[in-house]
């Protein structure tokens, strides 16, 4: 399986490098990043748009709007734009200083990265390794897209919660 560095359907952006890290022989989550580039890497499921997705997206190598849309929930986001931060959305998509008004605002925060149980079978079965899915980390959704079932931010045994990819 040669699937480390593309994303995955409706894989979550920023839990990208969490597989790479997974899937790969480095030994710490800080050494796995400096090994496609970064420096620093800290992570939660937020839909805010960062000076980090722009990078993540530049590694990728691909269309960065198809990125941005399908695994950053920039198709729910674009909407609301108006229409001068639609005219910075590009310097974002390439990685420039760009203005937008609601860039790290706590409104579209979520605290924990969240999941399917059904997904994670499901994932496991089709690629070999589970990962976040984009749709279940948006503000307001709390059953899978796919399944219909709860989505769920902490493991049922222990209660551990995921709130930076980079402390897993």
């Amino acid at each position: 399986m040669n699937n480390i560095l593309y994303l995955l359907p409706n894989e979550h952006l920023r839990s990208f490098l969490s597989r790479v890290h997974t899937m790969s022989p480095f030994g710490t989550f800080a050494t796995s990043t400096k090994r496609v580039g970064l420096a620093n890497f800290s992570a939660s499921p937020v839909t805010v748009m960062s000076d980090l997705d722009a990078i993540l997206m530049n590694i990728l190598n691909d269309d960065n709007r198809s990125i941005w849309q399908m695994h950053m929930h920039g198709n729910v986001i674009e909407s609301f734009l108006n229409e001068r931060e639609k005219r910075e959305l590009p310097l974002f998509l390439k990685g420039k200083p760009y203005d937008i008004d609601f860039k790290q605002s706590q409104t579209v925060h979520n605290r924990f990265w969240r999941y399917c149980k059904d997904c994670i079978s499901e994932d496991l079965d089709t690629v070999g390794i589970s990962y976040f899915h984009q749709q279940h980390q948006l503000q307001g959704v709390f059953h899978c897209y796919k399944h219909g079932t709860r989505l769920i931010n902490s493991c049922s045994s222990c209660t551990y919660t995921v709130k930076n990819l980079s402390r897993m």
